[in-house]
């Protein structure tokens, strides 16, 4: 068994903690704990031919799977004993973490940033675009996007392509939707609670706002995971054949749900 010192990252700075994370794993190393048990991640990490050469990372993406039962506390600690990453947006207060303060395992908080602070971001990345941002539309995407840095990232990124030197208010009204008031999120309700109608509500007002289809087609996997423990990871691939093959992508994108809709049919 390795000696090896775990690192555990958590807060709700989900740009730092992502950035973090990807610096300390190797690619092809992550496993998701929402489709993945402890021991299923204990099996994988045991094994130096596929574990050899630097840690492997944990990325977990409920809450729900950091209250770590009796009988799963031998299996976290000796996870924790080949030095993987666990990475988690969960508050401070819980029982993971008070497990891994425990064991070798060094654990770091990434709190949230201030609004003056994500202002500041938005700010200097525009600027290595060679582009600047008005005062109102820096204040209505940062209000708009609220305090997921990752999602601020996403919608920067957008802004970095867009063909204007200076980004104002009208543009970014365009390009960013209103995350907070509608989130992708939503979407996972209605499909966890088998309310199709308003899935399909969800998802054309998704559509009317601007949202990304790729950002919908990213989350789908994930959330179906989640809701019922399967991974479609070919139906997202038939997705991407369906794009290829001349569907629009909100299309395919509806396709995808009625395949999912049936198979996670109760």
């Amino acid at each position: 068994m390795r000696a090896s010192k775990s690192v555990y990252l958590y807060g709700p700075d989900t740009l730092a903690r992502e950035k973090r994370f990807r610096t300390l794993v190797p690619k092809g190393r992550i496993y998701y704990l929402f489709e993945t048990s402890w021991g299923e991640i204990l099996e994988e990490v045991r094994y130096p031919s596929l574990f050899s050469g630097g840690m492997a990372g944990v990325r977990i993406l409920s809450p729900a799977e950091e209250r770590v039962s009796k009988k799963d506390r031998g299996l976290v600690e000796e996870v924790i004993s080949f030095g993987v990453v666990i990475s988690s947006e969960y508050p401070e207060k819980s029982e993971l973490k008070n497990l891994v303060k425990n064991l070798p395992c060094s654990v770091e908080y990434y709190r949230a940033l201030y609004e003056r602070e994500r202002a500041s971001l938005v700010r200097e990345e525009l600027a290595k675009a060679g582009k600047e941002i008005s005062r109102d539309a820096l204040i209505y995407m940062v209000k708009t996007v609220g305090d997921d840095t990752l999602a601020l990232w996403g919608e920067i990124t957008k802004l970095k392509h867009h063909p204007s030197r200076r980004i104002e208010l009208e543009h970014v009204e365009q390009l960013v939707p209103p995350l907070r008031e509608y989130p992708v999120w939503e979407l996972e309700v209605a499909l966890a609670n088998r309310d199709y109608p308003k899935a399909w509500e969800v998802l054309e007002d998704l559509r009317q706002r601007g949202q990304s289809p790729q950002m919908i087609t990213g989350s789908l996997n994930y959330m179906v995971g989640r809701i019922c423990r399967r991974d479609l990871s070919e139906e997202l691939f038939a997705l991407d054949w369906r794009v290829k093959m001349g569907y629009s992508a909100w299309d395919a994108i509806h396709l995808a749900v009625l395949r999912i809709m049936e198979i996670c049919r109760p």
